[in-house]
């Protein structure tokens, strides 16, 4: 999709680059007529090969310009795509794979899809252009130099497609060991107060030396060996070229050939070997490009199932269920009954019991079995209705970086500044802080109560038609807690709640309970 966008581009940059690329064999060109000619070298035309060379400098340079210019929306719009597509995976896969990994492996393939699409993909064709005119002139000198050279070619193709066969496991390998790696590490670094009391972190960083060695022992491998391969390729580009060169000399001592003759070798033999190292280099970038393009297929392949009933407004939710399933677990929660707006339900039970389970299931991400929305069975319904008419909260309040006005309308569109200060409910926020109050990173100058209360008006303002509240008053002031179960009582008719909790509710606040 990304790449027919910018269909336009592509070619833009490719006849720059070709143009960049025949700028660069102006100069060769020239000199070799000029040795066909027999002419003399001269001041002028010494000035004007330096001329030839600062053009074609400057056209590479146009090149560079352009095409990291354009990097930023080509880029963001591939991240873009990673990033619904991870959001669009199975629950459950994503909290296996970790959504740290997950996130490093997308990184990584934007990148590889933009080197190979603005540089492989596009130079390939006009470095194989350059490579056969720099053939052609240098048969024009010597046959057995022209042969000598067009050996370079296989030897570096099949070369590097050998380093690249291998290297692409190794990269495979180090991308899955560096992403678990960041994973455990996130772990650790986002629990700032934790990390911050403890006298001693030497036995923290003990235990990240594991996670560690995923990330740097597996970059060195791979490193190390595509180095090394790297070299060894290298040291035969040089042997061939200092053959090369041995072979002009020694033509050139025997009076086989002239000036015009060293000059000319002396551009194309790097000019040749660079665009031979295009060519195959290419490999490298199209098994990044390649090992990009798999794990898309890889995050298609575990999308989420979804429905298709549609769903303006959910009004009634009959539930039905003996038992949850999650994977090859099965989980002892029962429950049945239908519910109205102005129900509110008690989800009681022990620890494990499937509670927390149930009201993901609400929200489509996992299966719940025998529940229907207005009498259409949950897996039947659109992911994206079902997701706009009900509301999970957590305990753990989702906090980002930014105002508290941010944090408020997160996902909520329209809504006046006046209209949050006049709600009841938000008003209480407001007794403590303002709407332009900056927000630290997880809500570090926040009270757990203040970080439940965003989170539960942030669920408030998108107006669900059912709200469910996992376990979000459990660890909070009583202050914050009263103000929450206020705003349900006063506002119960305007959905159906259901209120995962182990502490007691205020008296009269359920009118149905799930054991």
């Amino acid at each position: 999709g990304c790449i027919m966008k910018y269909k336009k581009f592509f070619i833009t940059m490719f006849v720059l680059i070709l143009f960049s690329s025949l700028s660069a064999l102006l100069a060769p060109i020239f000199i070799q007529i000029w040795k066909t000619e027999g002419t003399q070298l001269s001041l002028e035309k010494i000035m004007f090969i330096v001329l030839l060379i600062l053009i074609s400098k400057c056209l590479t340079i146009l090149f560079t310009v352009i095409r990291e210019r354009f990097a930023k929306d080509y880029n963001k719009a591939n991240f873009k795509r990673y990033l619904s597509q991870i959001f669009d995976m199975d629950y459950d896969c994503i909290i296996e794979k970790g959504p740290m990994n997950l996130l490093e492996r997308a990184s990584i393939a934007v990148n590889s899809i933009y080197t190979f699409m603005t540089t492989g993909y596009l130079q390939i064709y006009s470095s194989i252009v350059v490579a056969i005119v720099c053939l052609i002139l240098i048969a024009n000198i010597n046959i057995v130099l022209s042969l000598i050279m067009l050996a370079a070619i296989p030897i570096n193709y099949f070369g590097y497609k050998f380093l690249n066969n291998n290297l692409k496991k190794k990269s495979e390998e180090m991308q899955k060991q560096t992403g678990e790696g960041f994973q455990e590490i996130l772990s650790y670094v986002q629990e700032v107060d934790y990390l911050k009391q403890l006298p001693d972190r030497d036995i923290i960083y003990a235990k990240l030396d594991n996670a560690t060695e995923k990330i740097y022992g597996s970059m060195a491998k791979v490193n190390e060996y595509a180095q090394s391969m790297t070299v060894v390729l290298e040291g035969i580009n040089e042997i061939i070229k200092i053959l090369l060169l041995l072979l002009v000399v020694y033509d050139y001592s025997t009076a086989n050939s002239g000036l015009f003759s060293i000059i000319l070798v002396t551009m194309i033999f790097p000019l040749y070997f660079y665009n031979i190292n295009i060519i195959t280099n290419a490999n490298i970038e199209k098994r990044n490009f390649d090992i990009a393009k798999e794990f898309e297929q890889e995050l298609i392949a575990n999308i989420e199932k979804d429905g298709h009933a549609h769903l303006d407004s959910i009004d009634e939710v009959d539930i039905n269920i003996d038992q949850l399933k999650v994977k090859d677990m099965v989980l002892p929660f029962v429950a049945s009954g239908k519910y109205k707006k102005g129900d509110i339900i008690r989800i009681n039970g022990a620890n494990g019991s499937g509670k927390s389970t149930f009201g993901k299931g609400l929200v489509k991400f996992r299966d719940l079995g025998n529940v229907k929305f207005n009498g259409i069975p949950i897996g039947d319904c659109s992911n994206v209705d079902v997701r706009k008419n009900v509301e999970y909260v957590v305990q753990n309040a989702p906090i980002i970086n930014g105002t508290l006005k941010t944090n408020l309308l997160l996902t909520a569109e329209g809504i006046d500044t006046k209209d949050l200060e006049n709600n009841p409910f938000i008003k209480t926020i407001l007794e403590k802080k303002t709407l332009d109050d900056e927000i630290l990173a997880n809500g570090a100058n926040l009270s757990g109560g203040e970080k439940q209360k965003i989170s539960f008006a942030r669920a408030l303002l998108s107006g669900p038609d059912v709200l469910i509240l996992d376990e979000i008053c459990s660890n909070i002031d009583k202050e914050s807690r009263d103000d929450i179960y206020k705003y349900l009582h006063e506002t119960r008719n305007e959905r159906i709640t259901f209120i995962i909790s182990h502490d007691d509710l205020p008296e009269g606040l359920a009118n149905h309970s799930i054991n």
